[in-house]
């Protein structure tokens, strides 16, 4: 990635976490680049890698919006990420290092210093998954996650908060507990409950929108 394509992608992540960009906003590229003083070339680049993410819409006219989500759309990835993400914790057990093992313990630490900052929280909670992902070795499944792994940044855009972080922390830190025993079972079974939890809390934040 380019320096022009790393600035724009950072610049329109923020805007669009930021709220400057709501769920189903249009995103232009000759706007943009005009906003942000950068080439239609770094913006299509930074569009791509954002729809990557899951938090923009590409759709079949090639126009791009800010991804919106649906209840019924929540439970769907919802479905995908306890099968995807809970496999994915079972490989890391078996394969992980004692220096992964120190790394997702940091990233522990610095989501319990992050837990009244919801888009700091959320970006180290995606660091943290995916370093789990990276940690199973299995590149197919890693691909297929990276669609959806960044999904509660997107939840968070359509109803202005998070589910209960703190208690989303210590669910990673039973995970890493797992993952550091080398138990493929018990760290599936974690991310499994992890993610439940999740879903569970996700549908009452429904219920009040």
């Amino acid at each position: 990635m380019s320096t022009a394509q790393d600035r724009a992608y950072k610049t329109i992540r923020k805007s669009i976490l930021g709220g400057i960009f709501p769920p189903g906003y249009q995103l232009r590229q000759e706007d943009l680049a005009e906003r942000y003083g950068l080439s239609r070339t770094a913006i299509r680049f930074a569009l791509q890698a954002l729809a990557d993410d899951g938090l923009v819409d590409i759709r079949d006219t090639r126009r791009s919006f800010v991804a919106d989500v649906t209840e019924a759309h929540a439970e769907e990835i919802y479905d995908i990420l306890s099968m995807l993400e809970s496999y994915s914790a079972g490989l890391a057990a078996l394969r992980a290092t004692d220096e992964d093992i120190v790394e997702l313990r940091a990233l522990l630490d610095e989501m319990d210093g992050e837990l009244e900052e919801d888009l700091a929280f959320l970006d180290t909670n995606s660091r943290f998954h995916r370093k789990i992902h990276d940690m199973s070795g299995n590149r197919a499944l890693k691909e297929l996650i990276e669609r959806v792994v960044d999904f509660p940044q997107t939840l968070y855009l359509k109803l202005g908060t998070t589910t209960e972080s703190g208690g989303a922390n210590e669910e990673h830190r039973r995970l890493v507990n797992a993952i550091e025993k080398r138990d493929r079972a018990l760290a599936e079974l974690e991310m499994r409950m992890h993610i439940e939890t999740r879903r569970r809390e996700g549908q009452l934040l429904w219920d009040k929108h």
